[in-house]
């Protein structure tokens, strides 16, 4: 279940920030983000990849009713203007996916958002390049109800 909430996930940041477009390396005119699940590609450079988002899954759990699928979604920008642009262009794409999330209680009438849309503290780059590439996450949980009747039937 956990790839079908992030599948539903993607469409809906796919759907609803088309039109945001951000800062590229080695571009004059801004770009769209593209969205990845899991993780970003290894093959590719930073440069290469940033602006993305990227879902990935943080917990499960469940109970006789459902279960939750906990998932953030890592906001990677870069500025050549440095690191407070950076955090601006962050910020506003943080702002966007909060809203979405607010007011969207539902992702394709399968899976209900469940407790608070927080935003969490920007992750700096080990290697120092957090002057021209930023990421920070939006956390967001999602409840899905089990099935009502036994899936195995006694004949």
């Amino acid at each position: 279940m956990t790839e079908l909430v992030m599948m539903s996930l993607k469409r809906l940041l796919e759907v609803n920030l088309a039109d945001l477009k951000l800062e590229k390396a080695g571009k004059a005119e801004l770009v769209p983000f593209k969205i990845y699940q899991n993780a970003i590609p290894a093959k590719d450079t930073d440069d290469e990849i940033y602006p993305c988002l990227v879902i990935r899954w943080v917990s499960s759990e469940d109970d006789e009713d459902g279960a939750i699928e906990t998932l953030d979604i890592l906001i990677c920008v870069y500025s050549g203007e440095g690191r407070t642009v950076c955090e601006s262009w962050s910020n506003i794409v943080s702002g966007r996916i909060r809203r979405l999330l607010r007011d969207n209680e539902f992702l394709e009438d399968k899976y209900k958002r469940t407790g608070s849309v927080i935003a969490r503290n920007p992750l700096l780059d080990p290697d120092a390049r957090h002057h021209t590439h930023h990421v920070s996450t939006v956390r967001c949980s999602w409840f899905y109800p089990f099935p009502s009747k036994p899936i195995l039937q006694e004949d």
